[in-house]
This record gives C-alpha cells, structure tokens and sequence, in this order.
C-alpha cells in the first residue's frame, strides 16, 4: 500500500485535539468531520527518525497496532497515553492541546 498526498482544503476554524489528562487523544466534532473520524475506524501511529508523529486513520482492519476509536458526547478519542509517553509527552498534571 502506497501513501496518496491529498489536495490542500482550508479549514473555516482552526483543526484541534487535546492529548487529556486521562490519556485520550480527543477531537472535537469541527476536526473529526473535518479528518473523517468516526466509530468503527482505528487510529495507529507511527514515527520516523525524527519523531515526528504520524497518525493514520484506518477503517480497514483494527490489528494489534491499532487503536479503536471511541465516542463520548461531541467528541471522538482513542486512548494513546502510551504513544505520547514514548514520545516525551506527559499529561499526567494537565491537559495537553494541539492545534
């Protein structure tokens, strides 16, 4: 399976997820339609030597690399503490918000 690049569209607001103090790597409703979120779809991660974080949203298959998507209210998450733990993140005391 290649990567396909999509064509640049401008959001009307701002895209944001909050990495949460629980663990839950949660997007609002705006960014889930926006990134095409749902229930019964997976995440899974990846990094390159960089570390940079790549997130790939999958509805083909949940493996042991993969992370189930969850709803609560407006917002979809998948709990990642893990990942953001490997990668130097820490919510342990606060809330973290990426925009």
């Amino acid at each position: 399976m290649g990567l396909v690049i999509l064509e640049k569209k401008e959001p009307i607001k701002k895209l944001k997820c909050t990495l949460q103090k629980s663990g839950r790597l949660a997007f609002p409703e705006f960014t889930s339609k926006y990134l095409g979120i749902s229930l019964g779809k997976y995440f899974q991660f990846s990094t390159d030597q960089a570390k940079e974080l790549y997130i790939i949203i999958n509805s083909d298959f949940g493996d042991k690399k993969s992370y189930k998507i969850y709803k609560s209210g407006l917002y979809y998450y998948v709990l990642a503490n893990f990942i953001f733990i490997r990668l130097g993140y820490k919510s342990d005391d606060s809330s973290i918000i990426f925009d």
